[in-house]
């Protein structure tokens, strides 16, 4: 943590990464496990495609944290 900021509320910022890493795992939860319902070869996902469906993925679960993350703090 940068030293220039003094008057940091830690409590707050602990919940934030917290809330943050919760929705993280709520969506992976939720979307992976379709993957895994929905796949009939996992070896595919090693493949140039399913790294681009891998990389789809994490800036889907980021804006959705994002989302969320902005819906919690408007309310």
């Amino acid at each position: 943590m940068s030293k220039s900021k003094k008057n940091v509320d830690i409590d707050k910022l602990v919940q934030e990464k917290i809330r943050y890493k919760s929705y993280s795992l709520a969506v992976d939860n939720l979307l992976i496990g379709r993957i895994v319902n929905e796949s009939k070869k996992f070896s595919k996902l090693n493949t140039w495609d399913g790294q681009i469906i891998e990389d789809a993925y994490k800036v889907l679960r980021d804006n959705l944290v994002e989302a969320a993350m902005n819906i919690v703090e408007n309310t």
